[in-house]
């Protein structure tokens, strides 16, 4: 059987009620399971519940001594607006990154950065740049078997 990965172009990805944490290099240490669970539990303390499935943005960047991090957030999507977030979260009512490269991933879990590289070569075999914040929102997993939506934007020339 073959597996393919199939680009598309100028997609958009648009989430409302979203709140944001990003996860320092401590906390990273803790899982991703134990982070998502301190998450919704904020958010159920707010008296607010969750939406959709998670969303997972990874950025690489180099930090001030020129290494390279990777920084992580997590989001999640609201039933209904959340004023006043605590420290440590940000939250949009409205999310829209335009003009993205997609691609739908159904896979092991250690295998998605297949489809992230496939989106980078494509971009650069078509002389376009991209940001370096890839989004994966997880559509299912089950069976450590995941369905995930991709999205990285392009910059626009």
């Amino acid at each position: 059987m073959c597996r393919i990965l199939d680009i598309k172009e100028e997609r958009i990805l648009k989430l409302t009620n979203i709140i944001e944490r990003k996860i320092n290099d401590e906390e990273s240490e803790l899982g991703i399971d134990v982070l998502v669970n301190q998450i919704d539990n904020y958010i159920i303390s707010k008296g607010a519940k969750c939406i959709g499935p998670l969303i997972h943005i990874s950025e690489g960047k180099y930090d001030n001594d020129m290494e390279f991090r990777t920084e992580n957030t997590l989001m999640r999507q609201l039933d209904r607006v959340l004023h006043h977030p605590d420290k440590g979260y940000k939250f949009y009512p409205i999310l829209k990154i335009k003009n993205c490269y997609y691609c739908r991933f159904s896979g092991e879990e250690g295998d998605i950065h297949f489809a992230v590289d496939k989106i980078r070569i494509l971009a650069y075999e078509n002389y376009k740049t991209i940001k370096s914040k890839v989004y994966v929102v997880y559509i299912s997993n089950v069976d450590s078997k995941i369905v995930a939506d991709i999205f990285v934007e392009r910059v626009d020339e």
